[in-house]
């Protein structure tokens, strides 16, 4: 069972690149699938009241994150600016929340922190990225795709938040 939404999960995230990366738009349909995948996946694994507390801690994290970075550009722009109109896509803010009940929360922060960087960096070295705005929830599709396959092989549970202790050398802790 794992297994088919793991490739259910990688066909969408790749649909939702290509779209993405040729459209800089994506079709709206493919994130309730998404969503719907993901957390199907996660619920697999623990029981269903423990996804829901992690989709709700990761959503309030990332609303709280869309505020303040509202906030921020607000105060900057001296005057109340939406940040899903001038500088980031709907799409981009939905692919996050699709995400929230994808994984347990340390995993899901060093995911959006990590993914955020990565795109950074790849904009700076590849500027045809950047081409008609940023692909944000394309790259970040593909770096989760990576994500899935890393934990798929290495036989980590993305819900259990005490293995994120396993990627890292116990030496980082002491």
């Amino acid at each position: 069972m794992h297994l088919f939404f793991l490739i259910s999960g990688i066909i969408i995230l790749f649909l939702i690149a290509i779209e993405d990366f040729r459209f800089r738009a994506v079709s709206w349909w493919l994130f309730p699938l998404l969503f719907l995948i993901l957390s199907a996946q996660i619920i697999y694994s623990i029981h269903w009241l423990n996804w829901l507390q992690i989709l709700f801690v990761n959503l309030v994290f990332v609303v709280l994150q869309l505020l303040l970075v509202t906030c921020y550009f607000s105060l900057k722009f001296r005057r109340w600016t939406l940040i899903t109109t001038e500088l980031l896509g709907l799409g981009d803010i939905l692919f996050l929340l699709c995400l929230g009940g994808a994984m347990a929360t340390p995993f899901y922060v060093l995911f959006y922190i990590v993914s955020l960087v990565l795109s950074l960096v790849l904009v700076i070295i590849l500027p045809f990225l950047k081409r008609n705005g940023i692909p944000l929830a394309g790259l970040q599709a593909l770096f989760f795709i990576v994500l899935l396959l890393i934990s798929f092989f290495k036989s980590y549970d993305l819900a259990d938040e005490t293995q994120l202790f396993r990627l890292f050398p116990a030496s980082l802790f002491s």
